[in-house]
């Protein structure tokens, strides 16, 4: 019978720096009916109530169309000022470099010989005359998390030494980015000096997994496990937005998405040389631009938790 035993396990740190006739009758209901031949009322029949109506009733019509022009001058006044013009937005996509092994862990580093999974950079100018608040405006990214596994897998050298499978587990859609502030990071906006100025928010994800231990102890079998594998997949929807700290205007947006699948060959009797490793993916991949926001996937405005911070690891030991 095969023994499951689910534990906490703190010891990785997982960092996030990162789309459904009507036909017209022959008559009408009273075409054939016979009171339409004989009008009910004749004209000497009916009495004028005075002579100064149809007067009256000319002037009435005539204010009908300066009551119009007020409720539609009414309703220009009550749309916003400041506009917003997206010049461009452009979407390079990457992958991660090499882990790092420490003898103890492997670590994926922020690493710049590489481009990292996703960047983004975009135009866009704050439109409006002058007295209008355009300096109230920052232009700049979110992001949020709506899909995501990651497997991390240990096994032992030898039969009946058993095997472990920890895997990262978080409530979804989630936001991304730095906890201290709902843009991705501090980074990735950017304010208008002035009407007419053109504004370039830049971001850009590096999904980093840091600290596996390279051999854990299984403790349904007491024996050493290593790590033989890591497989992972996140998706994401980007968010250019404009926002006065009140409203948010979303402008455009993108999904991308990270896959990763590396393998290790663990070195059993010196644990702790650098073991040889094999990517079996290792890419992006990024979606087209849509204008406005998206109808499924939230857009986080406030620093609620982020995926980084909300990611729980589960370990599950076998024998």
């Amino acid at each position: 019978m095969k023994t499951t035993v689910a534990k906490n396990n703190t010891s990785t740190n997982l960092h996030s720096s990162k789309p459904f006739f009507n036909k017209n009758g022959e008559g009408s209901f009273f075409s054939k009916s016979e009171g339409t031949e004989t009008p009910f009322f004749t004209s000497d029949m009916v009495q004028r109530k005075c002579d100064s109506c149809d007067q009256k009733e000319k002037l009435q019509k005539k204010e009908s169309p300066v009551s119009e022009t007020i409720q539609k001058q009414d309703m220009i006044q009550l749309q916003p000022d400041v506009s917003f013009d997206v010049n461009s937005l452009t979407r390079v996509r990457g992958m991660l470099d090499d882990p790092s092994d420490d003898g103890t862990n492997v670590t994926f580093p922020l690493s710049f010989s590489v481009n990292s999974p996703i960047s983004a950079d975009a135009s866009v100018t704050v439109n409006g005359v002058a007295g209008d608040p355009c300096s109230t405006y920052q232009v700049g990214f979110l992001q949020t998390v709506h899909s995501q596994w990651l497997h991390m897998y240990h096994w032992g050298r030898r039969g009946g030494h058993g095997r472990m499978v920890t895997k990262g587990e978080v409530d979804l859609p989630i936001r991304d980015g730095d906890p201290s502030t709902f843009w991705y990071d501090n980074s990735a906006h950017q304010g208008a000096v002035s009407c007419g100025a053109t504004v370039t928010p830049h971001m850009d994800d590096y999904p980093t997994i840091f600290d596996i231990q390279k051999v854990e102890t299984n403790t349904v079998t007491g024996e050493p496990n290593y790590l033989t594998g890591i497989i992972r997949g996140i998706h994401f929807v980007v968010f250019l937005v404009a926002t006065d700290g009140t409203r948010f205007i979303p402008l455009k947006h993108f999904y991308w998405n990270y896959w990763m699948d590396i393998r290790f060959r663990p070195n059993y009797t010196d644990p702790t040389a650098v073991w040889p490793f094999d990517w079996r993916k290792n890419r992006s991949s990024v979606g087209g631009v849509i204008n406005g926001g998206s109808r499924s996937i939230p857009m986080f405005t406030t620093p609620t938790t982020p995926y980084n911070h909300g990611l729980s690891l589960l370990t599950y030991e076998y024998p």
